[in-house]
């Protein structure tokens, strides 16, 4: 599409495909979701009925540095690039402390003005098992669903929908306990891991975006790096994810800065790693991600116009 209407959307989405590593699975359903929503808009040129609701409620199921958020900052873009949404709709991203509130009915004052603010765009619920209570005991994050719900089941055309993220086995758990929901969510993508190679590419590009070359002095940093992803135990790389590409870069930093002379090092010194800066943990062990926690996210709002690439 050219605009709202015009017939590039699908080459746009490539482009932006093309820069996310891995994620095959993912992008298919990313390519079946934006043609879903060209032909519901034929149907609409030609005078047909829809479908279906016109439903972009999703769930990500995927491991901790999977690239959900990332993904579902794209969705809102998708959606604007084929004239669904605004350019400026909003986009929130929100956390358990964001809609939870600390007394009686502070939770549903939180949820409702999530929802009026996010009016015409999407709300991303990270993490969002942690509305639902293990044990099965009722606490104020069954309010806050309690809501989204009867935000979801609302006919309002203006109404935000939803993306809910978190691991595969949690997310299962939280649909399993809110069928209601389940059934009102039209696209779930699924996040497999990354392989050693991938990360590997990932960590590349974090090093690239900290203005930091891979040198090739005394053998390929490149190397090094695929050689240092493939030390991690498939558990651990589960666990991290995208993570470890960001654990081997500040490593390899650190063990750049500690051969470096601050009075003598040059400029394509300061800006180089080398093999010998990414070495592979002697003994790999099983980093400590960070436990879920219920934080606050970041709320974001979609400025930038439908065409934007980045």
């Amino acid at each position: 599409m050219t605009g709202s209407n015009g017939a590039s959307a699908e080459a746009w989405l490539e482009e932006e495909l093309a820069q996310i590593v891995g994620l095959e699975r993912v992008k298919a359903q990313l390519r079946a979701f934006l043609r879903n929503l060209r032909l519901e808009a034929r149907r609409r040129e030609v005078g047909l009925k829809p479908s279906g609701p016109a439903s972009y409620d999703m769930v990500f199921y995927g491991n901790p540095g999977t690239g959900k958020t990332s993904v579902a900052r794209l969705v809102p873009r998708i959606l604007a690039r084929i004239g669904a949404l605004g350019a400026d709709a909003p986009f929130l991203e929100v956390g358990r402390s964001d809609l939870v509130g600390a007394f009686i009915g502070a939770t549903e004052q939180n949820v409702q003005r999530l929802i009026e603010e996010a009016r015409g765009g999407l709300i991303f619920v990270d993490e969002a098992y942690t509305l639902t209570p293990g044990d099965g005991a009722r606490d104020f994050g069954m309010k806050a669903l309690e809501g989204i719900m009867q935000c979801m089941t609302s006919e309002e055309r203006d109404r935000p929908r939803f993306i809910f993220a978190g691991y595969g086995t949690q997310m299962e758990s939280f649909l399993q306990a809110n069928p209601g929901m389940a059934r009102r969510i039209a696209y779930k993508l699924h996040f497999e891991d990354y392989t050693p190679p991938q990360l590997a590419q990932i960590a590349a590009a974090k090093a690239a975006a900290r203005g930091l070359a891979l040198g090739e002095a005394e053998g390929s940093a490149s190397a090094a790096l695929a050689a240092a992803m493939e030390q991690f135990p498939p558990h651990v790389r589960a666990l991290w994810n995208g993570g470890l590409a960001s654990r081997v870069i500040d490593d390899a930093v650190t063990a750049l800065n500690a051969r470096l002379d601050p009075e003598t090092a040059t400029r394509q010194e300061l800006s180089t790693l080398q093999a010998q800066d990414v070495r592979p943990p002697a003994r790999p062990r099983e980093p400590r991600p960070h436990a879920p926690q219920p934080a606050a996210r970041t709320r974001r709002r979609l400025t930038r116009a439908p065409n934007s690439t980045q």
